[in-house]
């Protein structure tokens, strides 16, 4: 069978007659359709059930609990750092907003042009989001593309946001 490219200036175009032939419209789209029977459109009534019900029971199978005590396969390891990360972060806006709290009462004392610490707090936090996303891209790159890597990223999350939030705890109990 003759090839319907021909070679032009170091790339393949195809001749005039196959580029008019696949523009013009066709006569059926359906051609294009694979055509197996459908159950759903034209099956048996209980064909159709099964084929609704069927992904529900698959449902439990697929979402099976992960124990993070002893977790075994390497999604499992990485599920379990992701959750702690999770939880720091919990932590770390719960101490935030209390530390905010504590910036914003120390601010309500201050005449207005002293005001400020809501302020640093907040300038202070986005910085240290910034610092512990690089610090911890640049611990996850010792497995650079390998399946440890996203766990070891999230480890890392997960121990410096909870520094962090015991430094945020801190600033709650300083005098103001």
């Amino acid at each position: 069978m003759p090839s319907r490219l021909k070679h032009q200036d170091g790339i393949f175009q195809r001749s005039r007659a196959v580029r008019a032939a696949t523009r013009a419209p066709l006569a059926n789209p359906r051609q294009l359709v694979f055509s197996a029977p459908d159950p759903m459109v034209n099956g048996d009534p209980m064909r159709r059930l099964a084929c609704l019900c069927l992904p529900l029971l698959a449902g439990p199978a697929l979402a099976q609990q992960v124990d993070c005590k002893s977790p075994k396969y390497q999604v499992e390891m990485t599920f379990c750092a992701e959750q702690s990360w999770i939880a720091a972060d919990e932590e770390l806006n719960v101490a935030f907003r209390t530390a905010r709290d504590a910036m914003r009462k120390i601010d309500s004392a201050l005449p207005v042009e002293q005001k400020g610490a809501e302020t640093q707090l907040r300038d202070a936090q986005r910085a240290w989001i910034t610092f512990r996303d690089a610090t911890c891209a640049a611990e996850g790159y010792s497995y650079h593309g390998g399946s440890a890597e996203p766990m070891v990223i999230y480890s890392c999350r997960a121990r410096v946001t909870k520094a962090r939030a015991l430094d945020l705890w801190a600033m709650t109990a300083l005098p103001g």
